[in-house]
C-alpha cells in the first residue's frame, strides 16, 4: 500500500517505479524488444506517469530501455551478438577475481559459498528459478569480493545484472540444465585451496557451459521471436 505522502517504507514513488520496472526488465516479466509506454506502466504499477517518466529515464540511461519518440519506450533487445560479448567480457574479469579470491576467502565466505553451490533449479518452477539466480549471482558477487579490489567487484556486480536478465530468458526458453552446480563446487574447492589458476579454469567452464546453454536454448526455441532474441 503506498503511503499518502508518497512513499512506501521510505522509498520514494520515482525510485519504487524504477525499482520494479528495472526488476521485471532484468527477469523478462517485461521481455526483451518490447515496447511500452508511461499510460501502460503507471496502470500496471498503479504508480502515476511522473514517477513511470523518472524511473524509465533511469532505465535509459542503464542502457535497459531505448526512447520511441512519440511512442513510448523499447525494452532494449537481446542480440547473439551481445551474448558473446557479454560472456567474453565475464571470462576476462571473473577469471582474474577468481585468481585474487584464492586463498583469500574467509571461513564465513567460504561457508556461504558451500550452501550456495547447493542450490538446484526445477525449470518448470519460477520461484525456483529466481532462487537459483539470486544464488548463483551471490556467489560470484562473493567470489568479486573477496578479490579485494573494490573496482573490480563493482565492475562485475554491474555486468551480473546483465547475465541475469538473459539467463531468465534462456531457462524460460527450456535451456537444459547446464552443469553449473559442479562447476561451482570446483571454484569453491579451488578457492578454498589457494589454487588460483584452477579456481579461474572452473569459472571459464562454468561461463563456456553457459554461453552454450543460451545459444542453444535462443536457436532452437519455437518461442524465439517472442523474446526477440536477434541474430546480430
Amino acid at each position: 500500500m503506498v503511503k499518502a505522502n508518497g512513499s512506501d517504507g521510505g522509498r520514494s514513488l520515482a525510485g519504487q517505479a524504477y525499482d520494479r520496472l528495472r526488476r521485471d526488465i532484468l527477469r523478462c516479466h517485461i521481455k526483451p524488444g518490447q515496447e511500452v509506454t508511461e499510460a501502460q506502466l503507471a496502470a500496471q504499477y498503479r504508480l502515476g506517469k511522473t514517477p513511470v517518466r523518472e524511473g524509465l529515464a533511469r532505465l535509459v540511461h542503464e542502457g535497459l530501455v531505448h526512447p520511441l519518440p512519440r511512442r513510448g519506450y523499447r525494452v532494449a533487445p537481446i542480440t547473439i551478438g551481445n551474448v558473446k560479448e557479454l560472456l567474453g567480457f565475464r571470462l576476462i574479469v571473473e577469471t582474474q577475481a577468481a585468481k585474487l579470491a584464492a586463498g583469500r576467502c574467509n571461513v564465513a565466505q567460504l561457508r556461504r559459498l558451500d550452501e550456495l553451490c547447493a542450490v538446484g533449479y526445477d525449470p518448470n518452477d519460477a520461484k525456483s528459478l529466481e532462487r537459483f539466480l539470486r544464488a548463483n549471482r551471490e556467489l560470484h558477487t562473493t567470489i568479486a569480493a573477496a578479490a579485494g579490489n573494490r573496482k573490480l567487484a563493482q565492475v562485475i556486480t554491474q555486468l551480473l545484472d546483465e547475465v541475469e536478465r538473459v539467463l531468465y530468458m534462456a531457462l524460460e526458453l527450456g535451456g537444459r540444465r547446464v552443469p553449473m552446480s559442479h562447476a561451482h563446487r570446483s571454484v569453491v574447492d579451488a578457492l578454498a585451496a589457494g589454487d588460483g589458476e584452477a579456481a579461474a579454469a572452473a569459472i571459464e567452464e562454468q561461463i563456456r557451459g553457459v554461453e552454450r546453454m543460451i545459444l542453444e536454448a535462443a536457436i532452437e526455441s519455437p518461442r524465439l521471436s517472442v523474446v526477440n532474441l536477434a541474430a546480430v
